[in-house]
């Protein structure tokens, strides 16, 4: 398979194998099932592959999980390297259950960068919140848990952002962020916090 083919097959196994294992188990939460994304996995041509395995091990070429503990894949296991990419876009893509996660959609060789531009905008648009009063911009944790899948600095996460905000130059959302985003590079003072991230399932 093509990269493009790739990516979109993993990231509709990974949302898949989420429902089907919330599913099984029917928990009140995600977080109530002990070590969920490890060892909720599928076998794919006598490979195992967990949620875990799928985000972390080969969307992201195994980069560390965010607990900063460990890879998810072997140094040396080929299926890292599937991927000669890791699009930060994937995480307004997959779905992990809890009602703070993007919405799923079914993505495919002919629609996934259209669609991965479609939800990252989407989620960007829902999930960024200004109070021009306070002078503070309120973010997903996502950003918050992988900022150096963005960059290296708060400034490039907030680059990031920009690109997926309206594209309506007097929308008021854009209008704002614009003004705060120039006073960060300025050196200016502005608050960046990130929302909390809301567990309990999402049964829509």
């Amino acid at each position: 398979m093509s990269e493009v083919e790739l990516m979109a097959f993993f990231l509709n196994v990974y949302n898949m194998l989420t429902v089907h294992g919330l599913t099984k188990l029917r928990p009140a939460t995600v977080l109530a099932v002990k070590n969920f994304w490890e060892n909720t996995c599928y076998n794919i041509g006598g490979d195992i592959y967990s949620l875990d395995i799928i985000e972390h091990g080969i969307l992201r070429r195994n980069k560390v999980h965010p607990d900063g503990k460990k890879t998810a894949l072997p140094e040396g296991d080929p299926r890292a390297t599937l991927l000669s990419t890791a699009d930060p876009r994937i995480h307004f893509a997959l779905n992990c259950g809890a009602k703070s996660c993007p919405p799923i959609r079914i993505y495919s060789e002919m629609t996934l960068e259209r669609g991965l531009n479609a939800a990252t905008r989407n989620f960007v648009e829902n999930n960024t919140k200004i109070d021009m009063a306070k002078q503070e911009i309120t973010i997903s944790q996502l950003f918050q848990w992988y900022k150096a899948d963005f960059g290296e600095s708060i400034a490039d996460v907030m680059a990031f952002i920009e690109t997926y905000l309206p594209e309506d130059e007097e929308d008021e959302l854009r209008t704002q962020y614009m003004t705060l985003k120039q006073k960060v590079d300025r050196g200016e003072t502005v608050s960046v916090g990130y929302a909390q991230y809301k567990w309990a399932l999402n049964a829509a």
